[in-house]
């Protein structure tokens, strides 16, 4: 997906459709058996996850974009499959009002500062070469109205 964080969990889908999860999980392992033999690419649909449950127990679920919520809303029919389509609907266009784009004047240089700082952090991390490291500050701070002196 283009917006990171834009993906619910199968627990959350499950319930929007009424299904008991251990059945819709594995409705989805059946769906990414098909993919994978038809070569289509998993991850724009489902990604393998994990959660722990109140008994502090690992379980697996699965992470479902919005094309995995599409795929699956296709698979239902009649008063389900309608309901699962306007829910799933309104809840990522929930997720994306939460991600709207901030204004760069409404950003301090401190936060500006910090975020470069972590970055920095990554880029060495990823052992990005410096004059990488290099541009991507200058990018990011013209962004922000920041300019070399």
């Amino acid at each position: 997906m283009s917006k990171i964080g834009q993906v619910l969990t199968s627990i959350e889908v499950s319930q929007m459709v009424g299904k008991d999860h251990s059945k819709l999980l594995r409705d989805i392992r059946n769906y990414v058996s098909q993919l994978g033999e038809a070569k289509i690419g998993l991850s724009d649909f489902f990604t393998e996850s994990t959660y722990i449950t109140e008994q502090n127990k690992t379980m697996p679920c699965y992470l479902v974009t919005k094309k995995g919520c599409e795929f699956i809303a296709h698979k239902l029919t009649g008063q389900k499959g309608t309901e699962f389509t306007a829910r799933y609907i309104n809840r990522f266009h929930e997720m994306e009002d939460e991600l709207t784009i901030i204004n760069p004047s409404d950003i301090s240089l401190g936060e500006l500062a910090s975020y470069l700082k972590i970055m920095d952090k990554v880029a060495v991390r990823q052992n990005l070469a410096p004059h990488k490291i290099a541009e991507n500050f200058k990018k990011v701070s013209a962004q922000f109205g920041v300019e070399e002196v």
